[in-house]
C-alpha cells in the first residue's frame, strides 16, 4: 500500500495519460454495452431506473453493467 500511495502522490499524469486513456475507452465500451444489452441480471439497468440520477448511481451502475455483460459472454476487452 506504501508503494501505491507513493506512486499516486508522485506520478506526473502526462506520464501515464495514454494508459489511463485506454482503460477509460474499453470499460466505457463495455459498461456501455451492458446498460444496451440483455446481460445477467440488468443491475446496471436497474440501478438507473430506480434512483435518481447522480454521479454515485452512475457509477455502481456502470460498474454492475459492465460486469454483468463480461460475465455473461460480451467479448469486448476489460482492462
Amino acid at each position: 500500500m506504501e508503494g501505491i500511495w507513493d506512486f499516486i502522490q508522485t506520478v506526473d499524469i502526462d506520464d501515464i495519460r495514454e494508459i489511463l486513456d485506454r482503460q477509460i475507452a474499453f470499460n466505457m465500451a463495455i459498461a456501455e454495452e451492458g446498460i444496451r444489452g440483455d446481460y445477467g441480471a440488468n443491475i446496471g439497468s436497474v440501478l438507473l431506473s430506480m434512483d435518481p440520477p447522480n454521479i454515485r448511481v452512475r457509477a455502481k451502475a456502470m460498474a454492475a453493467a459492465g460486469s454483468d455483460a463480461r460475465m455473461n459472454g460480451c467479448e469486448l476487452p476489460v482492462i
